[in-house]
């Protein structure tokens, strides 16, 4: 039975096409192009992965050591008489060789040399002060009408002329003026204005530009800052 279907279909084989169009060669080649497509694709994730790492190693290396050659940058630090200067809370910007000032009230320091020179009259306790404080403890004395103190801060150097020989006459004249240079400070400060302290071989303290009104100081004999005798100029 099954030798006739073999037979049968060979006869049907050949009356469809006398030659084969499916040879064995045929089969074999599909066989290895099948067989070549199947085979695993090799990957290559795991080198990328490490040339990665090794990528960022190289920039990070060099960041550092590049940061590491950078020159320190330098900062120029105040000088003792610039830190002074911007302690003192009365103070503006000033051209150089002066110094403004916007009231003529005595610190507590500036307070206790007063008191102490009120009741001594010791110049030791004036050694160091700017002209500008001498000024201020001259015009306090004015304020509360303590002549004689005021008297003891004019310059008492031989090379200077007194105007007034004793206190006692210094006193008398003080109570007979009339309008006194404090009260003209005083409004100059209350209107916006400033004091300039300017210091070369003597000092002045320049109560008004425009009126070209000043008060002039003067260093003694023994390195201390006094009033001048007929000090408005």
């Amino acid at each position: 039975m099954n030798d006739d279907v073999k037979k049968l279909k060979s006869e049907f084989d050949a009356f469809l096409s006398p030659s084969p169009t499916f040879t064995s060669k045929d089969k074999h080649n599909i066989r290895k192009r099948i067989a070549g497509k199947m085979k695993p694709r090799s990957t290559h994730v795991l080198p990328s992965f490490l040339t990665g790492i090794v990528l960022c190693f190289i920039v990070v290396f060099g960041y550092f050591v590049l940061a590491g050659h950078q020159q320190p940058q330098l900062v120029a630090l105040p000088t003792q008489k610039e830190s002074a200067l911007q302690l003192r809370s009365d103070l503006t910007k000033t051209p150089l060789g002066e110094t403004h000032y916007t009231s003529i009230e005595l610190s507590a320091s500036l307070q206790s040399i007063y008191e102490k020179f009120a009741n001594t009259q010791n110049e030791e306790l004036l050694r160091g002060l700017r002209p500008f404080e001498i000024f201020q403890l001259f015009f306090y004395a004015e304020r509360i009408e303590d002549y004689e103190t005021q008297y003891a801060l004019y310059i008492t150097d031989s090379s200077h002329d007194k105007v007034f020989e004793t206190v006692e006459d210094y006193i008398k004249t003080k109570k007979t003026e009339e309008g006194t240079l404090l009260q003209r400070i005083e409004q100059e400060l209350n209107e916006g204005g400033y004091l300039i302290e300017s210091i070369g071989q003597n000092a002045n303290i320049i109560i008004s530009k425009k009126e070209g009104l000043g008060f002039g100081l003067v260093k003694s004999e023994r390195d201390i800052w006094k009033v001048r005798w007929l000090p408005i100029q």
